[in-house]
């Protein structure tokens, strides 16, 4: 129940922020600069959302490729078995799903952790230009981060002055903790 009281709390905190960002005079007068360069401005969040995707995809491949693993019948099953698992979740009203596992099947994969302090070391010690696990990682980074910045600006630039400011100020709170983490690392 505390849950869905959160949940409840969220929403008309959202809510909240859409109606008085209608409201703003300078979201209207954003608004009003938006509305001519519109075309312009969602073919820029579009190519960056494209352009964040294909460098996240191609570095996961990438790392796949270079450093993944084979995936055995087993890991598959249990992998299915943790997708099963989710989905048997107890807010879920009607699910159907089905699940097989193939008489053949192959699969790869990597998996990888580093703090931010590792990653900051190894943008110090340009580690991208030798070493395949930090060149896949740093171009999974700005692939994941040029998409966000894309899809939040589609928002900002396709939605009303309410959702311009909601999505505008959680993409600069992102920003600024982000950077925030980078500096105390």
């Amino acid at each position: 129940m505390k849950e869905w009281l959160l949940m409840a709390r969220n929403v008309v905190l959202a809510l909240l922020v859409i109606a008085i960002g209608s409201a703003l005079p300078p979201l209207q007068a954003l608004e009003e600069w938006i509305g001519p360069r519109r075309t312009a401005l969602t073919w820029g969040v579009a190519s960056s959302t494209f352009l964040g995707w294909l460098l996240l995809m191609g570095a996961t491949l990438y790392r796949i490729w270079q450093g993944g693993g084979s995936l055995r019948r087993e890991d598959i099953a249990e992998q299915i078995g943790r997708v099963k698992s989710y989905h048997a979740a107890p807010m879920a009203v009607f699910r159907a799903w089905r699940y097989a596992i193939p008489k053949r099947a192959w699969g790869a994969g990597f998996s990888d952790e580093v703090s931010i302090g590792q990653c900051k070391a190894a943008w110090r010690r340009q580690l991208w230009r030798s070493d395949s696990r930090w060149r896949g990682l740093f171009i999974m980074g700005v692939g994941a981060a040029l998409m966000t910045v894309g899809l939040f600006g589609g928002v900002i630039v396709l939605g009303a002055p309410g959702l311009k400011l909601l999505f505008g100020g959680a993409l600069l709170y992102a920003a600024i903790r982000t950077v925030g983490v980078f500096l105390k690392a």
